[in-house]
């Protein structure tokens, strides 16, 4: 039985909500699995079922990583059909922590009551949230009372590290890399103070290597029975941390060129004064045709001619499409399969 691993230890300044407790109760069954299912970014989500155990193996990891001890508070904002938001609470009750819970938003710190808040403080958020929460200065000045935040769930545009970097020291402020599989994070990477870091470190017990794709497998008997072979193209560094380069299912050759998705897109969202999201249409001369997607009023000619003074001529957008809304998963990262049938459908009507 579940209570057999670990003594739970459940503290709340007021009643937690509703889908928090419903968790609880599910978490505390005596079922030795859970079930968890996938934010869904290159498709739709997927259900699988994962041991209570090895959670908890990864709970106890992450609270003797950060330091953080019985009667600290865990700061919940991320929905629980999730496994971001299913591992802030079982920390929180593996640990002795005290749940404070906020509604998943943009801005979960917005008109945040800062007395309940403690001497350590765990916040996780997503990319977005964090960009949302240093964009207002109410939130930014709550965020610089926590002592510790872990990001994940996408990259961090490299504009909001930069306003990262001038947080105070005294908030730790974490990259995570992570995946469902792997029940949350396995790897950090400090982004302020004199500690941040360029790459990911490997928590203890991860074990790293590469396929011949250079995709990264992670070996990790405390979260997972089997080596886990993932999507994302990497390099691993001479000290044993490594960067991520991009993706293996969001590289696309375009007139016999082989383009990283994701790493154009990045050096385009840092200098483009727009919103935006890259994918790609097929194209019967290319056989696939980089395309953006992009929130705002900017000619299509003005930001072709901000691309070409950002990339060399074969990373241009073949193709820009305005659209209201960027499309998104429920955890803000980008719905690949979702911008690619909006891309093909708006081709159409041109």
């Amino acid at each position: 039985m579940i209570v057999a691993l670990v003594q739970f230890q459940r503290s709340f300044s007021c009643r937690p909500m509703q889908h928090i407790e419903d968790f609880i109760r599910e978490f505390e069954k005596s079922s030795s699995f859970i079930e968890v299912q996938t934010s869904g970014s290159t498709g739709a989500p997927k259900r699988m079922f994962v041991e209570k155990s090895r959670m908890i193996n990864s709970a106890k990891r992450t609270l003797s990583v950060l330091g953080l001890q019985p009667g600290s508070v865990a700061l919940v904002c991320l929905p629980t059909q999730y496994i971001a938001g299913k591992m802030m609470i079982v920390r929180a009750l593996v640990g002795g922590m005290r749940i404070e819970s906020v509604s998943p938003q943009a801005n979960p710190l917005l008109g945040f009551d800062e007395s309940r808040l403690s001497e350590q403080t765990l916040l996780a958020i997503t990319p977005h949230q964090l960009t949302e929460i240093l964009n207002n200065e109410e939130s930014r000045r709550v965020l610089e009372k926590l002592s510790h935040v872990i990001v994940g769930g996408g990259a961090i545009p490299e504009s909001v590290e930069q306003i990262a970097m001038s947080l105070p020291e005294s908030v730790k402020i974490f990259a995570t890399y992570g995946m469902t599989e792997t029940l949350s994070h396995v790897a950090l990477r400090r982004i302020n103070g004199i500690q941040r870091q360029l790459e990911f470190t490997p928590l203890y017990g991860v074990t790293l290597s590469t396929d011949a794709e250079n995709c990264l497998i992670l070996t990790d008997d405390l979260t997972s029975p089997n080596p886990l072979i993932t999507n994302d193209i990497v390099e691993i560094l001479p000290n044993g941390n490594f960067r991520v380069l991009g993706r293996r299912d969001n590289v696309i050759i375009s007139g016999g060129v082989k383009l990283q998705i994701e790493a154009i897109e990045n050096q385009l969202s840092d200098s483009l004064p727009v919103k935006l999201l890259l994918t790609y249409v097929n194209d019967a001369h290319f056989g696939q045709a980089l395309t953006m997607l992009y929130e705002g009023e900017v000619s299509v000619e003005a930001l072709r001619q901000s691309c070409v003074n950002v990339v060399s001529r074969y990373e241009v957008p073949k193709h820009f499409f305005q659209v209201d809304q960027l499309p998104l998963t429920e955890t803000g990262k980008p719905a690949r399969g979702k911008a690619h049938e909006l891309a093909e459908s708006l081709l159409q009507i041109i």
